[in-house]
């Protein structure tokens, strides 16, 4: 690499560390700020001297196009899924020299068996008594058809197309007074 090249990086690389170590934080990953950073700047010494040469002599005030570059790869590095850094580091499989990576089969350690999964099935357990509490309360269907709507939907309230002439603050008002009717019969339902 060209020295004018070695030099600009080694009197730039403490303002691009802060750089990378802003953005690793972004992304969850602030104790890779520097391998974020070292990743880049070898992805940079790798392309031809040409074009580097030619990101260098280029300046937009007041900084060089080559800091431009250097920032956008790494915000790209640090945040995007298919980044070279990402593969490096997070998507490596352990293998030895001996080993041909396209005629491995991936076997996962652990079967997934749902019905050992606590979460899952208390979850389902209760979205089927919630289902059931709201079947057994006494709603009006307006009431119904907006808890419907929210909550088994998960769709705003202001958004309800079955009652073009009610207001927002009444659609919000039954919501409110049939999650209160369903909330008690919930409750009901999981202590028997």
């Amino acid at each position: 690499m060209a020295p004018e090249i070695n030099d600009y990086v080694n009197k730039r690389y403490r303002y691009w560390r802060d750089y990378a170590e802003f953005h690793a934080s972004l992304a969850r990953i602030p104790d890779l700020a520097q391998d974020l950073l070292h990743t880049v700047l070898l992805n940079l010494l790798e392309k031809p001297e040409e074009k580097v040469l030619h990101l260098y002599q280029k300046i937009k005030k007041p900084y060089r196009e080559l800091d431009y570059f250097i920032l956008k790869m790494i915000k790209l590095n640090a945040h995007s899924k298919t980044a070279p850094f990402r593969f490096y580091f997070f998507e490596r499989v352990p293998i030895d020299a001996n080993t041909d990576p396209l005629q491995m089969i991936w076997i996962p350690d652990q079967v997934y068996d749902p019905e050992e999964d606590v979460f899952a099935n208390n979850f389902l357990s209760d979205l089927r008594l919630l289902r059931l509490a709201i079947d057994r309360t006494d709603l009006s269907t307006l009431e119904k058809g907006i808890i419907n709507w929210k909550l088994l939907g998960n769709e705003n309230i202001k958004d309800y197309p079955y009652a073009p002439c009610e207001s927002p603050g009444e659609l919000y008002g039954n919501f409110s007074k049939g999650r209160q009717k369903i909330t008690e019969t919930f409750h009901k339902l999981k202590m028997s």
